[in-house]
């Protein structure tokens, strides 16, 4: 009869072996899944073959270079969002705001299917990070997506500039947001939302709350008409009181 301590070191050496050969098929599985990554997903273009921007950068005076650089990496690829952000200035200085501050990013992604001609659910897209500046690329990145995201309508170019819009959000409540505490309010952010009507969502935060907007305007892209201004933060007095203030009233 079989030694109790040698069969428990037998069937020890057998567990052993069965963790090998998982971790053999795991490392065999990992490296087929980065292979397949690596297949599916279009490398970007170098960074140095960003066509020039045009300054003060806008959404505009990047269009045509971040377009460029999305079909350098894939002729089909369509736009998914495109983002504004504006650091604004800590002190700010009195009056009514009538250019941009320079400071700021602008984010692309673009999207294509990883084989159109096989119908594939699978897609890659392009991240572009462009500083305002100096309207240099700084960032940019690939990635696969398993399942294409939803692509309701194509992003169009609207009436109203993104400049504009954000001027529009300034003038009806953004900088007297701004201005009641510059030390936590000094950052805006503005994208396209396409719809009937589409409109520009303008966003500024307060960085003494994380989990929402302090203030949210949305502007007519056709118009350039204010449609609905919403938003809460904190309140700002000398002693820094975070009671919440009242929700800013819609329009």
């Amino acid at each position: 009869m079989p030694d109790p301590e040698a069969r428990w070191w037998r069937r020890r050496q057998s567990l052993l072996a069965l963790l090998v050969v998982g971790q053999l098929l795991l490392g065999a599985l990992g490296i087929g899944l980065w292979r397949w990554q690596a297949r599916t997903t279009p490398q970007p273009p170098p960074l140095d073959a960003m066509p020039p921007i045009a300054l003060p950068v806008t959404i505009e005076s990047a269009d045509a270079a971040a377009w460029a650089r999305a079909h350098a990496w894939r002729d089909d690829a369509q736009l998914l969002s495109v983002t504004m952000q504006i650091d604004w200035p800590w002190d700010p200085p009195p009056g009514p705001v009538e250019t941009l501050p320079d400071t700021g990013w602008l984010s692309y992604v673009f999207i294509a299917p990883v084989d159109a001609a096989l119908r594939r659910d699978e897609a890659a897209s392009l991240s572009l990070l462009i500083d305002r500046v100096s309207g240099a690329v700084v960032a940019q990145s690939t990635r696969g997506w398993e399942k294409a995201p939803r692509l309701d309508q194509p992003v169009a170019t609207p009436a109203v500039p993104s400049a504009t819009a954000a001027l529009v959000a300034e003038a009806i409540a953004g900088t007297a947001f701004r201005r009641d505490c510059p030390a936590y309010r000094h950052l805006s952010r503005l994208s396209l939302v396409p719809g009937a009507p589409s409109y520009w969502l303008v966003t500024y935060e307060d960085v003494r709350q994380r989990e929402r907007h302090g203030l949210i305007a949305k502007v007519d892209a056709t118009t350039g008409t204010v449609i609905e201004v919403t938003g809460t933060a904190p309140a700002c007095t000398e002693t820094d009181d975070q009671a919440p203030s009242a929700s800013i009233r819609s329009l």
